[in-house]
């Protein structure tokens, strides 16, 4: 019987919590343990994963509370959220179910991404986790703004790649070697993506709206496609580092 591969505390209770033997798991299958179980956490909450779509990171939880602070300010219904290159659709997701538990307004939801086996995994966990007559759900296969038709969306969230591809071989292996590529490229300089997703935001952000893009650590405002119309700030995530982009129509 081969050797069993040495797992972490945190590792042996998140797949015991899956009903997996740690010692079932061989020493040469290095995978990470949300794609072994299947499921992820995200905000207190487990979501279905696969290797067509990123292990949600703890940093990302905060696009969620940045969305939410802004909603609750304005009061608005119906609220409309677009969570573009959404993979398992964790952002849009948990804020959608935010905001049908703890207000009355009607949820409008689209959750987009270039790969439709990403979506497939996004609308399983919309299933799970979705369930209100209150809300009206929109899976839309798209490469950013290609396919998204038009309208005006009063929060955009959006953690697409932005990792320089020079610096993806330095990846830690877990993630490099497991995770999908096409979610992690992000060009030359991490920004291509983004600099195209953010020439379209002006046509698809309401008066009133927000929209906040994840970026690299290594970015700053400077890094990014600046328009006239748009006014950007940057947030630190819970580290002190520099990590959201938020954009709003002057």
């Amino acid at each position: 019987m081969p050797p069993s591969r040495h797992f972490l505390p945190w590792e042996i209770n998140h797949l015991k919590r899956f009903s997996i033997d740690p010692s079932s798991i061989s020493a040469d299958n290095h995978s990470p343990v949300e794609y072994l179980s299947g499921f992820a956490e995200f905000k207190q909450t487990y979501f279905k994963v696969n290797q067509h779509t990123l292990i949600p990171r703890i940093e990302t939880e905060q696009i969620v509370d940045l969305s939410t602070s802004h909603l609750r300010e304005l009061r608005l219904n119906p609220i409309s959220i677009l969570d573009l290159g959404c993979g398992s659709g964790v952002i849009g997701i948990t804020l959608a179910k935010y905001l049908l538990e703890n207000t009355t307004a009607s949820t409008h939801l689209t959750l987009a991404d270039i790969s439709p086996q990403a979506l497939d995994v996004a609308k399983e966990n919309s299933s799970t986790h979705l369930k209100s007559p209150h809300l009206k759900l929109f899976l839309q296969q798209s490469n950013l703004f290609d396919q998204i038709p038009s309208q005006k969306f009063h929060v955009i969230v959006a953690n697409l790649p932005y990792i320089p591809s020079n610096n993806i071989s330095k990846l830690d292996p877990s993630v490099k070697n497991y995770e999908p590529l096409q979610a992690l490229d992000g060009g030359e300089t991490g920004t291509e993506l983004i600099n195209k997703a953010l020439s379209k935001i002006p046509q698809y952000l309401h008066p009133q709206g927000i929209a906040i893009f994840e970026i690299d650590d290594t970015h700053s405002i400077s890094s990014f496609l600046t328009l006239q119309s748009l006014a950007v700030s940057l947030k630190n995530d819970e580290f002190g580092i520099g990590r959201f982009l938020i954009l709003q129509l002057k």
